[in-house]
């Protein structure tokens, strides 16, 4: 499975956790490799001391997108626009422009089960393989919620599965799509990185585009973005839904989970016998029940997994419970539909850690979500929750309705959690669910998660001494 760099010039653009997978990946190749990034040797800390003494070549800080053409070929990690000016020039002049999601799918002898969507990719791809494992399959999660591809390739066989969480900037330069495609719900989201939404819908397409008719795609049907990729699918469709029966595939009726396939009905679950938390993760559950169905699990193992999984960090995690008031983090939650999913999770009531960086989207939506429910505090907690409260103090004048009180959270996580506890009484939620992604205060979605946690838990700690 060797991709033929032997003794080439290569530059990795990017140098986080895929980026340092294909620099090893290539090592083994015999390649010459440049790591590019904008960070200096600081910034990248542990990146750049643990990789010191190994055969690379650093161009680091304002410099590093100098001399592109010096290179047969740049690997972009998924973070770096392909529509950067310096790439398409090094392009046009006849440098390759490719990444390790890119080379891993032309190389892979496995067939992969691609999940893609705004939200719950991660969950989806989770529980697949979870599925499959319980099944006895071989599989490998890979992406972002698990390993970088390009490292378990050596490892691979057409006996393996790979369930792969495909982002937007994943897919965006694919000419290839996996054997099993599902695409969930669709969302406008990444106006910061992607040009139009027109360019958003088009990268996430690539996961279907290139099927063959012995491939399959699993949609939901019940988001309209989702629909209209639909008219491009050259595989089998299947359908999934939350509220609608449908033909092939997946879909909930009242309280039951169906799975719905070969001219079969059958009774999957109860929706109280589910551990995920959540309507917004029936979505997730009946695209992995069709995906891990179609590569051969048996209901049981279905069964099984679905009862046990209570789901992933940040995504909805229940932290504790401390006087009476339940803490959950949702850091993930990082666009106003995840935020709205979160809020319809919960009917007490809920004092809502919203805002961070600005990502360009639409809040009314998200206000009147906020409006409808039972959100009865906001706290301020980054840039972007000014223009959120903007939002629905517009909407609630406009209909005449009481907005609830925003309260600043302050700089640091510890302040932020004690300012909501102020406001929560016994029976009430504090639910971390920003609606914004977190670079304005935090490291990343996760290290805003993590700092949650910790803070909430040392409530706990205090309370049992």
């Amino acid at each position: 499975m060797s991709m033929n760099y032997q003794g080439k010039k290569v530059a990795i653009l990017g140098f986080g956790q895929e980026g340092q997978a294909m620099a090893e990946y290539l090592l083994q190749e015999g390649t010459h490799i440049t790591i590019l990034d904008e960070r200096e040797p600081a910034a990248l800390g542990e990146a750049y001391e643990s990789w010191q003494g190994r055969d690379i070549h650093w161009r680091l800080g304002p410099s590093y997108l100098k001399n592109l053409t010096q290179f047969s070929s740049i690997f972009r990690s998924p973070g770096v626009p392909l529509s950067l000016p310096a790439l398409l020039a090094a392009r046009r002049a006849g440098v390759e422009i490719t990444s390790q999601t890119k080379i891993f799918f032309e190389l892979c002898p496995a067939p992969i089960i691609g999940v893609t969507g705004t939200k719950g990719k991660g969950t989806t791809s989770t529980l697949i393989a979870k599925i499959l494992t319980a099944a006895k399959k071989k599989v490998f999660l890979v992406g972002n919620i698990g390993v970088p591809a390009i490292s378990v390739l050596p490892k691979l066989t057409p006996r393996h599965w790979v369930a792969y969480e495909l982002s937007s900037f994943q897919l965006q330069d694919l000419n290839k799509s996996p054997h099993i495609a599902a695409v969930l719900g669709l969302t406008i989201d990444h106006q910061d990185y992607h040009k139009s939404p027109e360019e958003y819908f088009a990268a996430k397409s690539n996961i279907l585009k290139f099927q063959k008719p012995n491939d399959a795609v699993i949609f939901s049907i019940d988001y309209p973005e989702t629909k209209r990729l639909m008219v491009e699918a050259k595989g089998k469709i299947y359908e999934t839904s939350r509220d609608v029966p449908v033909a092939d595939g997946a879909y909930v009726a009242g309280d039951v989970i169906f799975r719905r396939m070969n001219n079969r009905t059958e009774h999957v679950l109860f929706r109280h016998e589910v551990g995920l938390k959540g309507k917004h993760n029936l979505e997730n559950i009946t695209a992995a029940i069709v995906a891990a169905t179609l590569a051969g699990a048996s209901m049981n193992a279905i069964r099984q997994v679905l009862k046990s999984f209570t789901g992933l960090p940040h995504r909805l995690e229940f932290v504790g419970e401390y006087g009476g008031v339940s803490y959950w983090n949702n850091s993930y939650g990082t666009t106003p539909e995840t935020t709205i999913a979160a809020i319809r999770s919960f009917d007490e009531p809920i004092i809502l850690m919203l805002g961070g960086s600005e990502k360009k989207l639409s809040y009314d939506h998200l206000a009147e979500c906020i409006l409808e429910n039972s959100v009865k505090t906001i706290v301020a907690i980054g840039l972007s929750a000014d223009k959120m409260y903007a939002a629905i103090r517009r909407l609630a004048k406009a209909r005449n309705f009481k907005a609830p009180s925003c309260v600043s959270g302050g700089e640091i996580m510890s302040e932020m959690v004690k300012t909501a506890r102020k406001f929560a009484k016994s029976g009430d939620v504090v639910l971390l669910s920003p609606a914004a992604a977190s670079f304005d205060r935090f490291k990343n979605a996760g290290d805003r998660g993590d700092q949650f946690r910790a803070v909430v838990q040392q409530l706990g700690a205090h309370s049992s001494s």
